[in-house]
């Protein structure tokens, strides 16, 4: 007599062989997600006094409004500074006036980069 149980073997190994790969899969699905969506902690830089001399004005050379519109835009930058209404971000409307009163000795110009490129060096409160 056939032994019944070497024919419903057969049929459970299958099944462990596919939850294994179906764990491992997962796993590794998971491990990747958390390994992209963990922002990298880089930090901002904090701009020192003789950044503002040279780096700034470098930076700010051939700066131009339409440029500026164009990144802007290419940012998204809006979703925030307008659509947010000043709750998100400040809005930019006004914001060369309030700029330039900000952070004294800096120019607007300058604390508007230091603002961009160090976003946490100055919050306004």
């Amino acid at each position: 007599m056939p032994d019944n149980g070497s024919k419903r073997r057969g049929p459970q190994i299958a099944v462990t062989i596919t939850i294994a790969l179906l764990i491992i899969v997962t796993s590794v699905f998971v491990a990747a997600f958390v390994v992209t969506s963990t922002p990298e902690s880089t930090g901002s830089p904090v701009i020192d006094a003789r950044s503002y001399t040279t780096d700034v004005a470098a930076a700010l050379v051939g700066a131009s409004a339409s440029e500026g519109e164009t990144l802007i835009e290419a940012f998204q930058c809006i979703a925030c500074h307008v659509l947010g209404e000043g709750r998100i971000a400040p809005l930019f409307n006004g914001i060369a006036d309030r700029a330039s009163t900000r952070r004294p000795p800096l120019s607007a110009a300058q604390y508007l980069y230091e603002s961009i490129v160090s976003p946490g060096a100055y919050l306004v409160v």
